[in-house]
């Protein structure tokens, strides 16, 4: 081949990657993790989830996202089904079921990888959820201590600490006008039982073997101005049109979608973009030298 010839293709081999590189790492992720107006995904800002300095992500297991699902649905039950005698909460007849959602696990998953305790992420959108709701809850460990983190039953303990640590302070007005409460505490139970609310994912980390942290992301979002908490009535009276009520727990509304329980949760444009640039390579690295 001519060398100026050879010269001019790979300039535009390089151009080319460098093009594709330049969308993979800018225009992709903000498709595929929408922007709050100005405010960029939590997605983006941390690099697909990249964890901070000595800050090391737990990932999600089907059994603990179905700890997490099963025991904010025994929450959500038990008070449309009018079981709670504690604070102000009746029977609910629109409480939709909770089922397990792999990008707000993600989404979750990326603000645990700050290893920041504490509501610092401004925008965690989805595709399918433009207003997220976010509950936070961790644990500090002495050495030797923190292997009761992992077990089931610490995930649930530290769901059912929202509800209860709030539970005796609820106040009717949520059943009116959400906006009509003049203090609200933190607002993790009313996150929980929020009717409207049927997706839910959570992300964890561990910082320095000591402080362990769980985040979990809300869809659609709770806590709305001017929103009740749910409509009053007979349990599963009200559901949306052709949901039905649920079988396992008689309260909710709608069946649980299990189809979350084992998805791989990651970054998926990186990857992809990634083993394209690679596929790139090989193709035109093949295209110089047959050409030689």
């Amino acid at each position: 081949m001519d060398m100026s010839l050879k010269g001019c293709v790979l300039t535009q081999i390089m151009l080319l990657l460098l093009a594709l590189n330049l969308k993979c790492t800018s225009g992709h992720c903000y498709t595929r993790w929408p922007s709050c107006g100005n405010i960029k995904n939590i997605v983006c800002l941390t690099d697909y989830g990249k964890p901070a300095p000595s800050c090391e992500i737990i990932h999600g297991q089907p059994k603990f996202r179905k700890a997490i699902v099963e025991t904010h649905n025994y929450y959500r039950n038990h008070v449309a089904i009018g079981n709670e005698t504690r604070g102000a909460f009746r029977h609910i007849a629109d409480m939709m079921a909770m089922s397990y959602d792999s990008d707000l696990e993600f989404t979750a998953q990326c603000q645990a990888a700050k290893c920041i305790y504490d509501h610092d992420a401004e925008c965690f959108r989805t595709e399918m959820f433009s207003e997220v709701g976010q509950n936070l809850n961790g644990r500090v460990y002495e050495e030797g201590d923190n292997r009761t983190f992992g077990l089931i039953e610490e995930t649930k303990k530290m769901v059912s600490e929202w509800y209860e640590y709030e539970i005796t302070e609820s106040n009717e007005k949520v059943f009116q006008d959400f906006s009509r409460l003049k203090a609200v505490l933190i607002g993790y139970l009313y996150q929980m039982i929020w009717a409207e609310t049927y997706r839910v994912g959570c992300g964890r980390s561990i910082q320095e073997k000591k402080y362990y942290m769980m985040i979990c992301n809300y869809g659609p979002r709770g806590l709305r101005v001017t929103k009740p908490l749910g409509r009053i009535g007979r349990p599963c009276t009200k559901c949306p049109e052709t949901i039905s009520c649920n079988q396992a727990y008689p309260g909710l509304c709608g069946e649980i979608d299990e189809s979350h329980y084992s998805v791989t949760v990651s970054g998926g444009v990186n990857i992809i973009c990634s083993s394209l640039n690679l596929r790139i390579v090989l193709f035109c690295l093949v295209i110089t030298t047959t050409s030689m």
